[in-house]
């Protein structure tokens, strides 16, 4: 018995060897239909536009093959050091943009492929199902091995694009909000983000959140990406601060605004802090870049701890008092239609601005306004109303009518203290005339 049992092994080995031999002599055949069924099955390989791509997979099949024919003969699964083509391998496919599932799919089809020319070289030499029987045993050690390499190496992978996105976005934030945009913008950009002067930002202040929170937020930060409002986010955690700057997909940065302060409010919560946040008005191009990061922290300052302001939902006179000590240039403070209905007005000898003016001064009394431009009372609401509809404005309200007066000063020329001054001197007059 034992010698038939020995003869019996000794038979099934050499049918083995016979079937391994097949895979090493017709290499490049099985190297060939791996290749093309990869390309032909998997989308991300056939649209890639490396014309290296081809040749790689082959190389990488052949290396597959070898070492299969290894674990097969000695009965031992390859460790990391049998293959290390596979790391090298993940790399260069994640380097070229090729997809995770894609990445794994390409695997799957190789090692079928593998096993059905194992089973058609059986099937060759004239082996019996117990011999494919005794080949799917190394097969599956190998699979696994191979499986357990790819997915090491893909989570390594991951690791350094994540650290190099993070120095990425880091230098790319830096150099926007420190003004060095124009000249290193191009060179700089993280990934996708746009650079360009005809691109609308958003700049986002978080202050005060414990340092475990940081890699949670920087994160949710990214994340506002998803929102259809916005294009891109990049972000940077700069000492206590995180900075997120946004690309906006539209133009309607107060509404941005409100969403990406609640979003980044509900990640906080989910964290458990509180951090003060602040917003600056847009940027429109890099070179505004800077002055947005002057607002967003003078925002997340006055705000406090657990609370969030937006420079796009407050008035010009709070804008102002928000702002007054930073240096910030005032006029990016006036709302854009203001500005333009301002300048347009000045350039026509100013005559609604000088209406505004001495609707003002007469306490919101029309027909003392009136016979002060000695025009009629109907002239004076005409005029305010049309203030009204180039601005969104309404000049008989009375915060609405002090921003417009204080958007004209501000446009004709006096400092922002003078400015902030005789509005609060307007404020007291009109208050105790109500």
């Amino acid at each position: 018995m034992e010698g038939a049992t020995t003869v019996g092994e000794a038979a099934l080995n050499a049918a083995q060897e016979r079937v391994l031999m097949i895979l090493v002599e017709h290499q490049q055949e099985l190297v060939k239909a791996a290749t093309d069924s990869i390309l032909s099955e998997l989308p991300a390989y056939a649209t890639s536009p490396d014309s290296a791509l081809g040749e790689e997979i082959g190389e990488q099949v052949s290396a597959h093959i070898g070492a299969f024919v290894l674990c097969a003969r000695s009965g031992i699964a390859p460790g990391p050091d049998g293959l290390p083509f596979i790391g090298e391998t993940v790399d260069r496919r994640i380097d070229q943009g090729i997809p995770a599932e894609q990445i794994l799919g390409a695997y799957r089809v190789g090692h079928r492929v593998l096993w059905e020319i194992v089973e058609e070289a059986s099937e060759r030499v004239g082996a019996g199902e117990a011999v494919v029987a005794s080949l799917a045993l190394p097969m599956m050690r190998y699979i696994e091995a191979a499986w357990s390499e790819v997915a090491k190496s893909y989570i390594r992978a991951e690791r350094r694009l994540a650290a190099d996105l993070d120095r990425g976005q880091s230098r790319l934030v830096e150099a926007m909000i420190t003004g060095r945009a124009t000249s290193e913008g191009v060179r700089l950009r993280a990934g996708s983000f746009p650079v360009g002067p005809r691109e609308t930002y958003l700049v986002m202040v978080l202050h005060g959140f414990p340092d475990h929170a940081a890699a949670a937020l920087r994160t949710s930060a990214r994340r506002l990406s998803d929102a259809r409002e916005v294009r891109a986010s990049v972000a940077h955690v700069r000492d206590d601060d995180l900075i997120s700057l946004v690309a906006l997909a539209h133009d309607d940065p107060s509404a941005t605004s409100a969403l990406i302060a609640a979003d980044m409010r509900a990640a906080a919560g989910r964290l458990g802090c509180d951090p003060a946040l602040g917003v600056g008005l847009p940027a429109r191009g890099p070179e505004q870049v800077c002055e947005a990061y002057r607002e967003a922290c003078a925002a997340a300052g006055a705000a406090g701890p657990g609370n969030v302001l937006a420079l796009a939902h407050l008035t010009l006179v709070d804008r102002l008092t928000v702002m007054l000590a930073t240096g910030a240039v005032p006029e990016r403070l006036i709302p854009e239609p203001v500005r333009t209905f301002i300048d347009e007005d000045l350039r026509k000898q100013g005559q609604l601005v000088a209406t505004l003016r001495e609707y003002a001064a007469c306490d919101l009394n029309a027909r003392r306004a009136a016979a002060a431009l000695f025009v009629h009372r109907n002239t004076v609401l005409y005029r305010l109303q049309r203030v009204a509809e180039l601005t969104g404005l309404d000049p008989h309200a009375l915060p609405e009518l002090l921003d417009l007066i204080t958007a004209a000063r501000l446009v004709q020329g006096l400092g922002p203290r003078e400015v902030t001054a005789q509005t609060r001197a307007s404020v007291a007059a009109l208050a105790s005339s109500a």
